[in-house]
Order: C-alpha cells, then structure tokens, then sequence
C-alpha cells in the first residue's frame, strides 16, 4: 500500500502531500510511544521524504511547522538508538534543522542531547550549548526539569560551569520573568551543586557567593522563599553545618553556614528553625570561648527560642564558663521549672557541667538562690527538686573537703 502511494507521490498536490505526511508522522510516533525506535524511524523518514516533495517556498506554515516536528521526532528516535550510523544521521538532521531555524529551542535542546550522547563532551561545548537552550526555551516545568538533566551532566564534568550556567539562568530569564518556583528550584540546586563540590578546608568563600546570591535574588525581585523552598535549602545547608561542625570542628566556618541559612529570604521557615540554627552558633562559639558571640545568638532568637530546654542549657554553659552567678541561677531555674521531658535530661547535664567547671563557687550559690526559692513558695514550683537538693550537697561537701585541704 504505501509503495503504490510512493508512487503517486507526482500526482499528489500540497494538500494532499501534507495529510499524507502526517499520517505516516503519526504512525511513526505511536511506533515511538511503543519505544518501537527502530520502526519509529523507518516511518518518520517516510513522513519526511512525503513533505520534502514540496519546495520549502510552496509549503505553508502547517506544513513548515509538521516538517520541524517529523525532524524533532525523528531525532529522539535516533539518538535512542546507539549505533554511530544512527549518531551520525541525528547529527546531519540537526545541522539541517539549524540551518532552517537557527532559534528554535528544540533545535537547541536536540544539539544538547546529541552532546550528552557523546563519551567524554568538552565541557565548555556543553556550556555553550546549555546557554543556547537557556536563551530560548520556554520557562515551563517539563522544559525545566529536561535543562536540570543536562545540567547533571555538566556538573560531573565540571561544576563551576554548572554554577555559571544557573547563575545565567537566574540573571537572564528568571528574574526578569519573576519566576518565582523556578527561581526556588534554581537556587536550591545552585546550593546543592556548591555544598557537594565545596572544599572541605575553605569554604568561607562559597558562603560569601552564596550569601551574595540570595542578596541579589532579594533586591531583584523582592522575594521571600516559600515554606517549602526555605526548608530545602535550610536541610541542604544544615547537612554542611552538621558536617562542619561535627567532623571537621571548623567553628567559624560552621557560623558561617548558618548565618547563610538565617538569611531574611528564609524567613518563611518558622521561629523553630531559626532557634535551632541559633543554637547551633551558640555551640560553636561557646567552643571558640567567644561568649559575646554566643550572646548576641541567644538573644536573636525569639522568646519561644530562648525558652525551650535546649536553649537554656546552652545559656547555662555560657554563664557558667562567662562566671555570671546571676544567669547561671536563672537558666537552672527556667529548666527545672519546665515540663518538657528533655529538661530532666538537661538540667542533670547542667549538673555534670558545673562539676567540671573550674570555679564551683559560682553554681553552688546558683543551686543555693535556686534552692531559697523554691522554698520561699507555697506551693513547689520546681519539677525536679530533689535532684537540685542532692547536687547542691554534693557540691557544697566537695568545696568543704577541698577546703579542708588547703589548711
């Protein structure tokens, strides 16, 4: 049947050479749907030769747009397909696509795919074709998700141009267009992409161009993270803060990272996040022995932070090591005080704490202060008492011995 049809192909007029053709267009892209590639091509080809018996000038611009549509389907077929003839022939395709609609973004994105194809691509090729399709794909989510495949591809090869080549996107079509899930998308893997490839011994300068980055998303656009895009990049920085902080011991690096993720455009991700990233500086500090520091991270958090247990356990330490008697009674009195269930925990740990410390004087007169309150009530106030009672005492006996001593 499509041999007598072949030969008929003089009698047909342009009408009936486009119907034709997009008949066999349509097999071929149901044969293609079936992941039938191979018989995929053999039909496209056909539906390609049909509306090439018409002159480009005589095909009107259904046909011109069927003719680019057979070459895009065609295309993906072939480059299923792994065999260099096949290669080959997707490359003289695309080269004749580009030489008839040089700004097509399908032209663009098959040149791209045609690069990840190849065994080891020249990085900066790949670039220069990202750029391509960055400059004239439609901002859409399917068309999106296609560039952050590409962009994959690039990053094992070389991640700065991965950075680069977000870093355009940002600049060039998503600020402009004040895409606002895209720009969250785009961000989130530009943090991914920089943490993943971040040298483990000097990470300050990714911070600062990170820092620099969410700055000029916010004088840009104006723009506040979403809940949900706040706290996927807040958990891919709080991987590195972990990391920093428990593996490696970088202090000022880990406070680095979580000024980073108490940027304002964040501010979507809820007081309890700040306050645990708050206390993570606090830690880090406390460790560097910079009391100041800490300070100024207790009172940034809200109320709410500065109450919960594990807050105050870190206020006690800073007291206790500052040699505040004053804030040292407060934040055993604020956890004893408390019903959550860690404060039993913390408060022993507080205790335990005060044992080590250098100067004893100050956390014995702190349990005392603590002690005359709860008796100067009516009714107990403290959940946890007797075990204020008890340390006291051991405290109180270990500084008489140790006076005792010294005689």
């Amino acid at each position: 049947m499509f041999k007598k049809a072949t030969n008929a192909y003089h009698l047909f007029d342009a009408s009936a050479l486009k119907k034709f053709g997009t008949l066999l267009y349509e097999i071929g892209k149901d044969l293609s749907a079936k992941k039938q590639h191979d018989i995929a091509t053999k039909w496209l080809g056909r539906a390609y030769d049909v509306l090439s018996e018409q002159i480009l000038e005589h095909l009107d611009d259904d046909a011109t747009e069927l003719k680019m549509a057979i070459l895009h389907q065609w295309v993906k077929c072939l480059l299923t397909l792994h065999t260099d003839e096949d290669i080959k022939k997707a490359h003289d395709l695309i080269d004749l696509m580009e030489r008839d609609h040089p700004d097509k973004s399908i032209v663009s994105s098959l040149g791209l795919a045609l690069l990840a194809k190849q065994q080891s691509p020249d990085p900066e090729v790949y670039f220069t074709a990202m750029m391509r399709v960055i400059n004239s794909m439609t901002l859409t989510m399917p068309n999106f998700k296609l560039l952050v495949y590409h962009l994959h591809n690039l990053r094992k090869m070389d991640s700065s141009l991965a950075c680069k080549a977000l870093d355009e996107l940002l600049s060039f079509r998503l600020f402009p267009a004040s895409n606002a899930t895209l720009v969250e998308h785009t961000i989130v893997m530009r943090f991914w992409i920089s943490i993943l490839h971040s040298n483990e011994q000097d990470q300050i300068p990714v911070v600062i161009k990170l820092m620099g980055l969410l700055d000029l998303v916010v004088s840009t656009i104006n723009y506040t993270f979403s809940a949900l895009g706040a706290h996927a990049a807040q958990t891919l920085i709080w991987r590195q803060i972990d990391s920093v902080y428990n593996e490696q011991r970088q202090y000022k690096t880990t406070e680095a990272w979580c000024l980073l993720a108490l940027h304002p455009i964040f501010a979507n991700a809820g007081d309890l996040n700040k306050a645990r990233i708050c206390r993570k500086i606090m830690s880090s500090a406390l460790a560097r022995g910079d009391f100041a520091d800490a300070r100024m991270a207790f009172f940034s958090m809200t109320d709410t932070g500065q109450s919960a247990p594990e807050s105050q356990y870190l206020l006690f330490k800073l007291a206790l090591y500052d040699g505040d008697a004053e804030l040292v009674a407060s934040s055993l009195e604020n956890l004893a005080n408390t019903e959550h269930e860690e404060a039993a925990d913390l408060l022993h740990a507080c205790l335990l704490e005060a044992q080590e410390a250098g100067d004893k004087h100050v956390v014995t007169a702190a349990l005392i202060k603590v002690l005359e309150n709860f008796n100067s009530t009516d009714e107990p106030r403290f959940l946890r008492w007797p075990s204020l009672l008890k340390s006291t005492i051991r405290l109180l006996r270990r500084e008489l011995e140790s006076e005792r001593a010294s005689r």
